[in-house]
């Protein structure tokens, strides 16, 4: 029963690490078939070694690690392909990307925060633009506005939530 209880456990941290490990293979191997075909190799190597992590530590730093040599093994067996980065400028953007991932919850939170600060003309806007995927001129149909008029104000709300992100990162304000 412990058995099932800590692969169920494994398939939930793997199914909900997806999105950002792709993200992180397709820094390594910017190819969109390459990357997906290298997040399946991944995918069965976290299974097989399912056994090895260590609950308490960190799952997406583990997976990405995997993630890291699987990649290599492609540059490996693609070794020809100038396409490829070489290992080192590999081992520079998995650092990097790995960083990122780890602060990603952070600056996710960061900007649920500062989208509830918003008025609610700027969230509707920011909603309707990248929420419901309405090109600006749709919105600026809806709104009677110009195509300038609209696109102007939704870089100016995405100015203001960059500022208010980058202050709640810097002063730690995000939980």
């Amino acid at each position: 029963m412990a058995d099932e209880q800590h692969d169920e456990q494994f398939i939930n941290q793997l199914t909900g690490c997806q999105d950002s490990l792709y993200a992180y293979v397709l820094t390594l191997i910017p190819n969109p078939e390459s990357a997906r075909d290298i997040l399946q190799e991944t995918n069965v190597v976290l299974w097989r070694r399912r056994s090895d992590f260590e609950p308490g530590t960190s799952y997406n730093t583990w997976a990405c690690k995997v993630a890291f040599f699987q990649a290599l093994a492609f540059r490996r067996d693609k070794g020809r392909d100038r396409h490829i980065f070489s290992e080192d400028m590999m081992t520079q953007l998995a650092d990097e990307a790995a960083t990122d991932l780890e602060n990603l919850s952070e600056k996710r939170t960061a900007l649920k925060q500062c989208l509830d600060q918003l008025p609610e003309r700027q969230r509707w806007l920011i909603a309707q633009r990248y929420s419901a995927e309405n090109p600006t001129k749709t919105i600026a149909q809806i709104t009677g506005q110009t195509v300038g008029a609209v696109a102007t104000s939704i870089y100016r709300v995405r100015c203001a939530l960059r500022d208010c992100i980058t202050r709640r990162l810097a002063l730690g304000d995000s939980p």
